[in-house]
């Protein structure tokens, strides 16, 4: 609601009128400041809403911007969300059931995108805020494995130049530098889950914490312990070339090759379903041996894709290891029946 003043009389209980803004309600979910906007979540907890002022029409609108993905919210109510606006401009949601939501929003490139966040192990993410560093906005969360609660913070993103060693796509991870060793040991935090490892630079095979520690199968000096998730992207329905005046969708079609372009990746794998996952990954003659291959800049071509004609096409992208990977296109090869 907002206080309209008159222009006549001093400020009081008797010269002030209340406007009422919109019939929307709102959570008991502190509301954020992204771009010109304020974010909040509706009474229900199904949506979230962007509440701004409108000059052509001289009023404050509240638009839904979970109108592109109302299935995320609808299928558990929101209860929290921070804003964190650098280096990307996310607005973070947990969920009753301990989901935890994504949304991108950059209305200025009319960047609006959803996307699940489950977090590894069977944790349920309770609670988020953003704290300000010298190095950008950092997310915060309290996250719940079985009976214990964790505050787990979101590492920095691997940048070009970073140095692989580093890269932490995992979940509760904890990091090593020193004396070349096999032994890690102060994981209490993870006892009995099978954690993947990031050594040097280099994928090891995943272990199992006991007692505290795991054993490498190479010793390291720099290492990476972490939970694994997996990262998946699903693509479906692409328009692409068919008779003049007429449209691929609803149209038999089939893939005979795919591009796939990435920046800063390894351990990206691509095909029509998750059970028929092409690697994208290769080793380079150049790279010396006993050394890790570095992250793949480049485009990649899949000549033969498996399948044959479908009215229903996708692309299912994946990667469950600790190595980053950066998917920018998608360039199919397609058919299309006349």
């Amino acid at each position: 609601q907002l206080v309209k003043l008159t222009e006549t009389e001093p400020f009081g209980p008797s010269n002030a009128d209340v406007v009422k803004v919109s019939s929307y309600g709102s959570r008991q979910v502190q509301p954020v400041e992204a771009h010109d906007a304020n974010l909040f979540i509706q009474r229900q907890g199904t949506k979230v809403r962007a509440q701004s002022y409108q000059f052509q029409q001289d009023q404050i609108a509240a638009s839904d911007l979970s109108v592109m993905a109302e299935h995320l919210l609808a299928e558990s109510p929101a209860i929290g969300m921070a804003w964190q606006a650098d280096p990307f401009e996310v607005l973070w949601i947990p969920r009753a059931d301990g989901l935890l939501v994504a949304m991108s929003w950059k209305p200025e490139q009319e960047v609006l995108a959803w996307s699940r966040q489950p977090v590894a192990g069977n944790g349920a993410v309770e609670c988020v805020t953003v704290l300000p560093t010298p190095d950008g906005d950092q997310l915060w969360a309290i996250v719940r494995r079985d009976d214990r609660r964790h505050v787990e913070l979101l590492a920095p993103m691997f940048r070009a130049g970073d140095e692989l060693a580093w890269a932490c796509y995992g979940d509760s991870a904890l990091t090593y530098d020193g004396p070349e060793t096999t032994v890690l040991s102060g994981l209490d935090h993870a006892e009995g889950w099978s954690v993947a490892v990031l050594g040097n630079g280099a994928l090891q095979p995943a272990r199992t914490v006991e007692g505290g520690e795991i054993t490498l199968q190479s010793p390291v000096t720099k290492a990476v312990v972490a939970l694994p998730y997996a990262s998946t992207l699903r693509k479906r329905n692409l328009e692409a070339g068919a008779p003049p005046g007429s449209t691929a969708q609803g149209r038999r079609k089939r893939t005979t090759g795919l591009t796939v372009r990435l920046l800063d990746a390894g351990g990206v794998r691509i095909g029509p379903d998750l059970d028929n996952l092409i690697s994208v990954d290769r080793r380079t003659p150049s790279t010396p041996l006993g050394t890790p291959e570095p992250p793949m800049q480049d485009d990649r071509r899949i000549p033969f894709w498996p399948g044959g004609y479908e009215r229903m096409d996708q692309f299912w992208v994946r990667c469950d290891t600790l190595l980053p990977a950066t998917l920018v296109a998608l360039i199919p090869e397609l058919t299309v029946e006349g």
